[in-house]
């Protein structure tokens, strides 16, 4: 823990905007594997399956009661949009429907950039701390007339330690960072199959 500190307090007010972006890109992350865990309970194979079964029966309110017990997933808001208004046109369902489609993606979508963005910033911040380290490095030769370890270790640490927490941070936010976007991606198609799967179930396909 004592070398932690030293590697931290060496690294300057780089290191602490390094640790409150680490902090950010962590709670951001948690945040979005708890949400993706309860939006994924049932896949959307299932869900169709279910909604299979009640329709045969005609059974429209059972469908909606398993659309308000799976309130969490965002096939549920999709479905019971698309059965509340199955007597209307074509056109009206699949702008209710692609309105809900929407409206989920953007909550599937939220934070994730921020992680990105963490992502992408660390580096640059890092990158920053190096140089500041052997603008450091060479500022004490310069003053003291001559090159030597003492001089310039005091540089090159927070050159080397700020790059190193750059690193840290960097590498785990973009790999959740595509983590994430495929899961998005994942949701997207699901609630793409739905749609269509829902209207065909309703007569209401093209």
């Amino acid at each position: 823990m004592q070398i932690i500190l030293t590697w931290i307090n060496s690294g300057g007010i780089i290191s602490y905007i390094l640790i409150l972006c680490s902090i950010c890109s962590i709670s951001f992350i948690i945040n979005r594997l708890i949400f993706f865990y309860l939006k994924s309970r049932i896949s959307v194979e299932s869900f169709i399956s279910k909604m299979e079964n009640f329709y045969e029966k005609k059974d429209i309110d059972s469908i909606l009661s398993l659309c308000d017990f799976l309130v969490l997933s965002p096939f549920s808001s999709i479905a019971a949009a698309i059965f509340k208004n199955k007597d209307r046109s074509h056109k009206t369902i699949m702008k209710i429907a692609e309105k809900e489609l929407n409206k989920n993606i953007k909550d599937l979508e939220r934070y994730i950039i921020v992680i990105g963005t963490i992502a992408n910033v660390s580096v640059y911040i890092g990158l920053l701390g190096t140089i500041l380290g052997i603008m450091q490095a060479f500022t004490n030769i310069s003053l003291q007339g001559m090159g030597g370890i003492e001089v310039v270790i005091g540089g090159v640490s927070k050159a080397l330690v700020t790059t190193a927490f750059g690193l840290f941070v960097a590498i785990p936010a973009v790999v959740f960072y595509n983590y994430l976007t495929n899961r998005v991606e994942n949701f997207i198609n699901d609630m793409e199959l739905l749609i269509d799967e829902t209207l065909i179930l309703v007569g209401k396909e093209t």
